[in-house]
């Protein structure tokens, strides 16, 4: 997932068969440490991060 449109910009993964339930505890953070809650804007499937 990313976090600017078009792939860019900060970036998380999250595996095949995992899950995140909430992204607004705070967990969950891009590449560059920000808080991924209502800030993702692009994603794409891949088989690696």
């Amino acid at each position: 997932m990313f976090k600017d449109i078009n792939y860019g910009g900060p970036f998380m993964c999250l595996s095949r068969g995992d899950s995140w339930g909430d992204l607004n505890l705070g967990i969950e953070r891009f590449s560059d440490g920000s808080f991924a809650n209502d800030q993702i804007s692009s994603h794409r499937w891949s088989d690696f991060c």
